[in-house]
């Protein structure tokens, strides 16, 4: 008998404590100070089909939404005792393992090896504290969610469908992969996750106790701008590992997905991906393209629907129906001419130096074509202490993060070459930080310790 395949999920996931917040050095700044996704998933694999009539008929029986709960868990308790059986460490409730059970196929050896390493997982990562500091806070209290929401619009929890599931939407097509990967660090980003998916779990189950029903989560996930700038290799790796995470630990959270504005490339993928896909997990999707505003109006009440959408909600008090941040926030503007360059000179006074000196820190990207970069320090004796020449970066499609630390006073110069194009202007967005490091823990920064990549491109 092959092995059941992985849970159809609301992608939740409960790995890593959360560290503590270093106390924030001294700074001095050009930028506004900053305070991800709901990332979801529902895949399995083709091996469904090999485990037999009477397993798919167990599994197809569900969900039954009117039935309640304790009728759902009593028609299941011979396999939830099973499964206890072959517990390390047991859940706190029936539904958590009666999730693990429809999310492999009611096979009780797998499911008992799957709660066994996510409560493995949960006394590693002190997943309870994370709870009970998520289950009430909001979206933009999680930890990095201001970076996050500047690359991912989203909104956790936006109202609940007809079935009191709550609804959850994503715009995907204005999502940008590749700031992401440069505005946060994977850790960072698998934080804001954690935070989110531990909130939605406990609302979830809270839900499913007040309405004496098992209740799931509903997803509008809006193609809209989808391309090819969403192929970002590390962006992608970095959102499976999301959803291996949210796999291996949360199945069966999600109810629906309505994936709307599907663009030509969606297709090709979709054909690709759909034969991997079990019956079970199907049922839960529905492509409904651009012509979606009927459907979702029968399932969710217009007053509930973003008007985006074809509803009639605007959240006008809250700052609309999907938050998203302004990924130029704190960023200052420069329009660099052809054959020009850009210079911004940073003093070093001597209070800006703590005991082991100042660092600054650094972050650049373009609108359109790439550019060139270089910097230098002067003392304030007039004598050139370092220099970088100009190297073309690809600043259009990266964020190009660097750092240096002065140990003296002098004037650290941030150079912006654009002479090269002969007819070409760049659009240049850029914002630094000036921070004194008393010890060895103050460079610790918002901004990413990253190593500038150089551009590919010999043009404009």
């Amino acid at each position: 008998m092959s092995a059941a395949p992985p849970a159809p999920i609301e992608g939740v996931s409960s790995l890593a404590p959360v560290p503590a917040s270093p106390t924030a050095p001294n700074k001095r700044s050009n930028r506004s100070s900053l305070s991800s996704s709901s990332i979801s998933s529902s895949s399995s694999s083709s091996s469904f089909r090999s485990k037999g009539k009477k397993a798919a008929a167990e599994v197809d029986d569900w969900p039954r939404l009117s039935e309640p709960l304790t009728q759902t868990l009593d028609r299941y308790q011979h396999k939830i005792l099973a499964v206890r059986r072959q517990l390390i460490d047991q859940p706190d409730d029936d539904l958590t393992i009666f999730r693990f059970l429809r999310g492999w196929n009611m096979d009780v050896d797998k499911s008992s090896e799957q709660i066994n390493k996510m409560m493995a997982f949960r006394k590693q990562a002190n997943l309870d504290e994370i709870r009970a500091k998520a289950k009430d806070m909001h979206q933009t209290q999680f930890p990095f969610a201001e970076k996050f929401m500047k690359c991912y619009p989203h909104t956790v929890t936006h109202s609940y469908d007809h079935q009191g599931q709550p609804v959850s939407i994503e715009r995907i097509g204005l999502a940008n992969p590749s700031l992401l990967t440069k505005v946060m660090k994977l850790e960072e980003m698998l934080q804001y996750h954690y935070y989110h998916m531990e909130h939605k779990a406990a609302m979830v189950a809270a839900k499913s106790r007040e309405s004496d029903k098992v209740i799931r989560t509903c997803k509008i996930m809006d193609l809209s701008g989808l391309g090819r700038q969403h192929l970002n290799r590390k962006g992608m790796a970095w959102f499976q590992r999301i959803i291996q995470v949210s796999q291996d630990n949360y199945p069966e959270m999600l109810g629906s997905l309505y994936v709307i504005n599907t663009p030509w490339v969606f297709e090709i993928c979709w054909k690709m991906v759909k034969p991997w896909l079990n019956e079970n997990t199907l049922s839960k999707i529905q492509i409904l393209g651009s012509n979606y505003q009927d459907t979702l109006r029968k399932v969710i009440d217009p007053t509930d629907l973003p008007k985006l959408f074809g509803g009639e909600c605007t959240c006008e008090s809250k700052g609309g129906c999907v938050l998203q941040i302004d990924a130029d926030q704190g960023m200052t503007l420069v329009d660099i001419g052809a054959r020009n360059t850009h210079t911004v000179e940073i003093p070093i006074s001597d209070s800006d130096l703590g005991v082991k000196g100042s660092s600054i820190l650094w972050e650049f990207r373009t609108r359109k074509h790439n550019l060139a970069f270089g910097y230098k320090f002067v003392n304030s004796k007039g004598v050139t202490i370092t220099i970088v020449e100009n190297k073309k970066y690809d600043s259009d499609s990266e964020l190009v993060c660097g750092s240096y630390n002065a140990t003296e006073t002098g004037v650290f110069s941030l150079i912006f070459d654009n002479t090269y194009s002969r007819f070409t202007g760049k659009s240049l967005l850029y914002m630094y930080e000036l921070t004194k490091l008393d010890n060895e823990e103050d460079s610790a920064s918002i901004l990413l310790d990253s190593s500038p990549t150089e551009s590919s491109q010999t043009g404009d």
